[in-house]
């Protein structure tokens, strides 16, 4: 799905609120826990990952990317082989998102909701490759329309639900700690 002509879609215009609305919740949560002294760094990351996002929704990075291995592909004559890669690329990337998953479960199994951020992060940037990837009949389920808005823009508001709530869960905790 190369990027239409046209920059205010309302499917774009969703990623861009979503990610920006993300991006606003980790940046707050990182100046809260440094306001506090307490560790910060995974929210300044968190922040910094979900900006990155917000930056390839309006400027189409992920597109920009698919369109450049198109032309690559063409160009070597194997274009119409994609497909077969494209599938197993896809399933190494949801294998690596499922290891990343599960590591960070065990990591911060003493911050569930850090562990929910990251997760709903790593799923985004998940979500990121596999548009990159543009596996045609993934495409299909993506770019359906669901009340003029393509069912992708949906995912996005969901994985940047998590990420937020993970957030505010974390945060919470770090408020309920700290009224100790």
């Amino acid at each position: 799905m190369v990027w239409i002509s046209g920059w205010i879609l309302p499917t774009r215009a969703i990623g861009v609120t979503a990610y920006a609305i993300s991006m606003s919740v980790c940046i707050a949560a990182w100046a809260s826990y440094r306001k506090r002294n307490q560790p910060s760094r995974l929210f300044a990351a968190l922040s910094v990952v979900q900006f990155a996002l917000l930056l390839d929704m309006v400027f189409n990075w992920r597109w920009k990317l698919h369109a450049y291995g198109m032309q690559e592909a063409m160009l070597e004559g194997v274009y119409w082989e994609r497909r077969s890669p494209q599938l197993v690329v896809l399933a190494i990337l949801a294998s690596l998102v499922g290891c990343g998953a599960v590591v960070v479960l065990c990591r911060l199994r003493y911050r569930p909701g850090a562990a929910i951020a990251m997760i709903g992060t790593l799923m985004s940037c998940g979500m990121w490759a596999g548009e990159a990837i543009s596996y045609h009949y993934l495409d299909l389920i993506l770019y359906y329309r669901v009340e003029g808005v393509m069912f992708v823009s949906l995912i996005w508001v969901s994985l940047t639900l998590i990420t937020c709530f993970g957030v505010w869960k974390d945060r919470r905790s770090l408020l309920s700690h700290s009224a100790l």
